[in-house]
């Protein structure tokens, strides 16, 4: 017994002074591995400390750098891994890690051609590791399954750039980032068409920042993301009870902008999210709040966002593969996408705002004070409508108001839509309106009741318009004749025509069309009819038995709403028999018309100079001051002679506004102009 006991005895001695060499070389073994092992890769690496607990089944590096020999370049910092393990699931064939604690990471990753280089290491295999990969596949994977519990990560910079584009050049820097749950990996079914992986837990992250280095800006810097009760039982299946993000900034825009990013929200959240085969997708509710947004067009016709856009063309081989790949199994799968949105929250007192410098004078709209829910979003449902409800400010003091049902998911397209416009300044409008028909609005309000109504692809809807006080005003001459002509008749005149008695002018305008029709333009269609309803009220109000017959009408819309001029004879202010005819049917329409008035303009040209003074050598030289005031008075005269033949035929001379006189060297007719 003596003998057996002191064997034991020995045996005991034996194994802890093992054990105890173990513990001691062990941390030396490791540094000396890794750092013979990155200076075969042609990097210079450096560990502080590797200390083990095999009791606790824990082990800890501390201080690790990795350096490129040739640049000096840091390609890896790590101050900090904690890894723990658990000893009693071995025997089930279990790897169970209980914990990852990441701290200090810097990492940079680089794309070259095809070549992928993770902290100065080519991670690229060659033809023989793929053979060997190929050959693997056959073999029995081992029965064994992979277990990680809880996983922190903090203050990591991880950097990624490639050759392909000089604009994908980020850093991604982390503060926190806490896994709470388990991941598991079973490696027996690592041949399955499904991947078994399995998760449950929860994910809470603060203070995450995607930095473009090419740019020198932000492409994302979000608060905090929370994820609670998430369980997924293959990549191919998954749910979360919430998902949360907080105060998320997108796009930042150059340094000398006022508002620093292009959008942002302060809270997004979604409940119950279900994603099933990766085709089948249903929230019960997305709420956002908070929004903003700033789409800025510069004066080249670019949009800001543009900046970040990749200027990628060419795709690398490995990446079309994996693409043909995605595709070819989506193909043979035959399953479409399918959604589901039982209830989406939009809600903000910030601004959307839109600012155009592409034109002569930019153009600027605000939108804020937005409310939008939509209920029962189903793509599956095509014959299920879509709740809608919307509410805004436009710049300030506008407000749209919008209620309706929208079928957008089937065949044919269809809505029901009741909208309501109201105190919507259109001088903003101006800066499309100079470049589209050179003309800006001088003043005018809107308030319209817009029904939009389309079944099955047929459009039919009605725009209820209300313009107060609404003025347009032309650029230049040639602009308002060009105008003029594009509608078929004087739109200013035309406008003012239709204004009632307290300066409003009302139109209703039925939109019809095809949406299916690859022609159809619901711009155009507006256009048009907006162009049909005010011929329409100009003639009916204008002439006193409708439309008149050309041979015997006064004016014609195509010629601006102005009737023939009163000619006269070079030099003389005395109006004919035939003029003076003339203008007692134009006297006998204005007193059908009583809220029309008209404008005279008289006009005195180069035939009335050579008239006048038939000494003068040349049309074209300079006037005088005595010859420019003799021929302003004769155009004077003669606006005079005209007003005065319609106020004897009883039109009274408050509704007949004279002009400046003009000198018109040009003009081809010695004449008075008379418009409404």
């Amino acid at each position: 017994m003596k003998r057996a006991a002191k064997i034991l005895l020995w045996a005991l001695v034996v194994i802890a002074a093992l054990l105890l060499l173990l513990r001691l070389s062990l941390p030396f073994g490791v540094k000396r591995g890794v750092t013979a092992w990155f200076d075969q890769q042609g990097l210079q690496a450096n560990i502080a400390d590797v200390s083990f607990d095999f009791n606790d089944g824990s082990a800890t590096l501390v201080g690790m750098s990795v350096a490129d020999k040739v640049t000096g370049n840091e390609t890896l910092k790590l101050d900090r891994l904690s890894v723990g393990w658990s000893w009693r699931n071995l025997n089930d064939q279990l790897a169970h890690i209980r914990f990852i604690r990441l701290q200090g990471l810097s990492l940079h990753v680089t794309q070259r051609d095809d070549a992928l280089t993770v902290a100065g290491v080519n991670l690229t295999p060659s033809g023989e590791d793929n053979s060997a990969s190929a050959h693997d596949k056959t073999t029995q994977p081992p029965d064994w399954r992979v277990r990680l519990g809880d996983i922190s990560l903090s203050d990591m910079r991880v950097c990624y750039n490639t050759s392909h584009d000089a604009r994908l050049d980020y850093c991604m820097l982390l503060q926190q980032l806490d896994w709470n749950g388990l991941l598991e990996y079973d490696l027996s079914r690592s041949g399955d068409k499904t991947p078994p992986l399995s998760a449950k837990g929860g994910l809470q992250l603060s203070l995450l920042r995607v930095h473009n280095n090419h740019l020198d800006r932000d492409l994302l810097a979000l608060n905090a993301l929370s994820m609670n009760k998430f369980v997924m039982d293959s990549t191919r299946s998954l749910r979360l009870a919430t998902l949360r993000l907080e105060s998320a900034r997108l796009l930042q825009r150059e340094t000398d902008s006022p508002a620093p990013e292009i959008t942002r929200f302060d809270k997004l959240m979604l409940t119950r999210l279900s994603l099933q085969h990766l085709n089948t997708l249903s929230i019960d509710r997305v709420a956002l709040d908070g929004h903003n947004l700033v789409m800025l067009r510069r004066k080249d016709g670019r949009f800001e966002y543009q900046d970040w856009l990749s200027t990628t063309t060419n795709k690398p081989a490995s990446e079309n593969k994996a693409v043909n790949s995605d595709a070819a199994a989506e193909q043979q799968s035959g399953k479409p996408f399918v959604f589901a949105v039982n209830r989406f929250e939009y809600t903000t007192d910030n601004s959307l705002l839109f600012v155009d410098n592409s034109l002569s004078q930019p153009f600027k709209v605000n939108i804020n004070h937005i409310t939008l829910t939509a209920n029962h979003i189903d793509n599956s449902k095509p014959e299920q409508a879509i709740d809608i409800r919307f509410h805004a400010t436009y710049n300030q003091h506008g407000v749209i108001d919008l209620q309706g049902a929208v079928q957008p998911f089937g065949k044919t397209r269809s809505f029901d839509i009741d909208s309501k416009l109201t105190g919507i300044d259109l001088r903003s409008m101006s800066a499309y309106t100079r470049d589209a028909i050179g003309h800006s609005i001088k003043s005018g309000q809107l308030d319209a009741k817009l029904k939009l109504r389309a079944a099955q692809d047929k459009l039919d809807s009605m725009l209820d318009l209300s313009l107060h006080h609404f003025e347009f005003k032309a650029l230049s001459k040639q602009d308002a004749e060009k105008l003029d002509a594009a509608f078929g008749f004087p739109l200013n005149t035309s406008l003012r025509l239709l204004k009632d008695r307290d300066n409003s002018i009302r139109l209703s305008i039925p939109v019809t069309g095809d949406l299916n029709n690859p022609d159809f333009d619901p711009q155009d269609a507006i256009n048009k009819a907006l162009s049909k309803a005010i011929t329409a009220a100009v003639i009916n109000y204008y002439t006193p038995y409708g439309l008149v017959v050309a041979a015997d009408a006064l004016f014609s819309l195509a010629t601006a709403l102005r009737f023939d001029p009163a000619e006269f004879e070079p030099g003389s202010a005395v109006l004919s028999d035939e003029q003076g005819e003339a203008l007692q049917k134009i006297a006998s329409l204005m007193q059908q018309r009583p809220g029309v008035r008209l404008t005279l303009c008289g006009y005195s040209n180069a035939q009335d100079l050579k008239q006048l003074y038939p000494d003068i050598k040349s049309l074209d030289a300079p006037l005088s001051d005595e010859q420019r005031q003799t021929l302003l008075q004769l155009a004077d005269k003669r606006a005079q002679a005209v007003k005065q033949a319609l106020v004897s035929n009883q039109v009274d001379a408050s509704r007949l506004v004279l002009c400046e006189p003009e000198y018109d060297k040009d003009g081809d007719l010695a004449r008075v102009e008379i418009s409404i």
